[in-house]
């Protein structure tokens, strides 16, 4: 078997991403974040687009990206969320509230994805910030869904994205007060708890690296 990693555009070199080659199939690994955006204008919901695209294209997720080099988690969810909508939100509100192996074997899809929930809040008119599509080449338009209502299988599970569909088998909720144990702690404490996960991944892509070198 030989692997080799393939080209990705300057702008993305700093993205915790990684696309590969071996046994003549193409691989998608990384790590990533997913946010959960909630509103008190939309009680309930969390908001989410169709991508296009992409990985998972026609399939309903959270707004999110890749983690980049030396970036702290929620302001990757702040930026990613920026970049996608126009929610300009503050990091200090933000939390990591949920981890996932997003694994899709059929696709050659792996990632490990750190969701962050981020409040959006009204001006001091009381007025809230407007959902604006601004890659809609990625996303068909953004929609608040509410989450009951995905728990219940509207849209069904085929249609979700692999993080958001997971985060549903499991029964997380964004709202409840009885969620895992990893809401209440600190993000650091919740990246130490998927350390060996997220170590395994680093290594594996650096295997992959090492591996490049060999065949160029």
């Amino acid at each position: 078997m030989s692997a080799s990693r393939l080209p990705i555009k300057e702008s993305k070199v700093k993205d915790f991403r990684i696309v590969s080659s071996w046994d003549a199939k193409e691989f998608h690994y990384g790590v990533g974040v997913g946010v959960i955006v909630v509103s008190d204008e939309y009680p309930g919901c969390v908001l989410l687009g169709k991508r296009k695209g992409s990985d998972g294209a026609g399939q309903w997720a959270l707004p999110g990206g890749h983690l980049m080099f030396g970036e702290e988690l929620e302001a990757a969810a702040v930026r990613e969320l920026k970049e996608e909508t126009t929610l300009d939100l503050d990091v200090p509100t933000s939390q990591v509230v949920h981890w996932d192996n997003s694994i899709e074997p059929h696709d050659d899809y792996h990632y490990i994805t750190a969701f962050v929930k981020c409040q959006v809040l009204p001006d001091r008119q009381g007025v809230y910030p407007s959902v604006v599509n601004t890659e809609p080449d990625k996303c068909e338009g953004w929609y608040w869904k509410d989450w009951e209502e995905l728990a219940r299988g509207n849209p069904p599970r085929s249609e979700l994205f692999t993080g958001l569909r997971n985060m549903k088998d499991k029964g997380f909720s964004p709202f409840s007060s009885s969620e895992p144990a990893c809401k209440s702690r600190s993000p650091s404490l919740g990246i130490m708890a998927f350390g060996t996960s997220a170590l395994a991944l680093g290594v594996f892509i650096g295997c992959q690296y090492v591996r490049s070198l060999h065949h160029r």
